[in-house]
């Protein structure tokens, strides 16, 4: 995925979520409670890292990831 086709970025406290227009949602950042859906607390992501599909809205809160799939 380019830039060109991202529609929605959320920022958390330490994290960040980026979600495309093909409904592909990477994050990465401080991972420390799971944050980033990777499954795993290893404690950072710094390459944006592929964690869900098929979603509609993205929301980074300050140590949770919140997706609404379609």
């Amino acid at each position: 995925s380019g830039l060109t086709d991202v529609k929605q970025v959320s920022v958390g406290n330490e994290h960040s979520l980026v979600l495309f227009d093909d409904g592909t949602v990477k994050s990465f950042g401080v991972n420390n409670y799971g944050q980033l859906g990777i499954g795993n607390d290893d404690f950072f992501k710094n390459v944006p890292t592929a964690v869900l599909t098929d979603v509609k809205e993205i929301f980074a809160g300050y140590e949770h990831s919140i997706a609404l799939l379609n």
